[in-house]
């Protein structure tokens, strides 16, 4: 298994906005590595069965998702006990791990430059489980550093930037010459209150390009798959 180690052989690509040397690259998980929309449903679905919430139809479901606005179809004295046991289900999900088309290349290509890479993921799950599907989907070789959230309050579950700091550490890289790729507006926001260099925004959560440009990315691409281009500066 390809083994990878922290803080060493940092690669000189510069950043094609900011002409800065990338030592470190922080992807998300979920949308943004790994295809989470029928899992996402899955767990959404058992937690409004299991509140007795009014299930919504697909298209009402979907709407409200990719508006960043699921809080709607929660009455608002059920949404933090509606949220966690959403999250729950879902990090305990047993089907299919499917990987966004190209994260397995981009994954390499950052290999090959020698950043340090990590997942911040907001998951509950502790980092041994995270690491356990990153194996069944046959990257966790590239990740030396996990990040989730589990015991934080689920008030603050999406915002990541104490996690992205932790890892930049870890990884032995500078927050400035640092970036994080991920999928939702808190993302951005996250990667900005840390002092990150960079924040990478991508389409494949599906959350609406408006919403996240709104947070102001450097960036915002289709997917992972083309953060090699972007770093390459094509």
């Amino acid at each position: 298994m390809l083994s990878v180690k922290c803080g060493c052989g940092f690669g000189d690509v510069l950043n094609p906005v900011k002409g800065r040397p990338i030592q470190a690259v922080l992807f998300d998980l979920d949308g943004t590595l790994i295809d989470a929309l029928e899992r996402l449903a899955v767990s959404f679905y058992h937690a409004f069965r299991q509140l007795n919430i009014a299930e919504p139809d697909e298209q009402t479901f979907w709407r409200a998702f990719a508006d960043y606005q699921m809080g709607r179809l929660v009455p608002v004295h059920l949404r933090d006990r509606f949220f966690s046991l959403m999250l729950q289900h879902y990090g305990n999900y047993a089907g299919e791990v499917r990987l966004i088309p190209g994260a397995i290349e981009t994954l390499q290509f950052c290999h090959q430059q020698g950043y340090g890479m990590a997942v911040i993921t907001s998951r509950l799950s502790s980092p041994e489980q995270v690491r356990a599907e990153l194996a069944r989907a046959g990257i966790d070789g590239y990740i030396p550093v996990i990040k989730t959230h589990q015991h934080v309050p689920i008030s603050s579950v999406l915002a990541k930037e104490q996690r992205l700091l932790e890892a930049v550490q870890e990884l032995g890289a500078a927050p400035e010459r640092s970036l994080y790729i991920g999928d939702l507006p808190e993302d951005v926001s996250s990667a900005r209150r840390a002092g990150l260099g960079l924040s990478v925004a991508v389409l494949t959560g599906g959350i609406k390009r408006e919403i996240l440009a709104n947070r102001q990315p450097d960036i915002i691409l289709n997917s992972v798959s083309e953060l090699p281009g972007y770093l390459r500066g094509s």
